[in-house]
């Protein structure tokens, strides 16, 4: 898990944070998140997010922090993505990860690639990500059936799978 973890803060989340016009883009649509995403990422780093996703007592609180990341230009996303991956694989060892703050980071990706392409990453990130779904994937049999956001899990794994790997010419 620690070299994942490093791969992810070596592909995103590098250099200094995006500035205004690298963060969002003001076209017409979804003004009020881009406004948002203004307000709550502009001018800080990859780490001052991470620390605040880390004091949360319940990771749910940050869930509106992620349904931005999707508005956000690619140097945005591929920038503050970073602490919302580590914190899945942080919380890969709890005896009982936050599902819901699972469900809503894949979602974001999702809507990324779905939105932009899967060109949206780099290789690099791709392979991550790949990495990422493995382990969140492998850690699908000791979790909850019952939970609502673990049985929608597979289906968010593999579509980020196919996806990724069409792009990459491996599916």
């Amino acid at each position: 898990m620690m070299t994942l973890l490093r791969r992810i803060k070596d592909s995103f989340g590098q250099g200094s944070p995006p500035g205004r016009m690298e963060l969002v883009k003001f076209d017409g649509f979804d003004e009020l998140d881009k406004r948002y995403a203004l307000d709550t990422f502009l001018e800080k780093t990859a780490d001052e997010i991470a620390r605040e996703l880390a004091k949360q007592q319940s990771r749910y609180k940050s869930l509106s922090y992620i349904e931005v990341l999707s508005v956000m230009e690619p140097a945005g996303y591929q920038y503050y993505l970073a602490p919302y991956l580590m914190q899945m694989v942080n919380d890969e060892t709890d005896d009982a990860p936050d599902l819901e703050f699972v469900s809503f980071v894949l979602c974001a990706v999702r809507g990324i690639i779905s939105h932009r392409g899967p060109c949206a990453f780099s290789e690099t990130q791709q392979d991550v990500l790949l990495d990422l779904i493995t382990l969140l994937a492998a850690g699908s049999a000791r979790r909850d059936p019952s939970d609502a956001f673990a049985e929608s899990l597979p289906g968010d794994f593999e579509e980020i799978r196919y996806a990724l790997l069409s792009h990459q010419g491996k599916a």
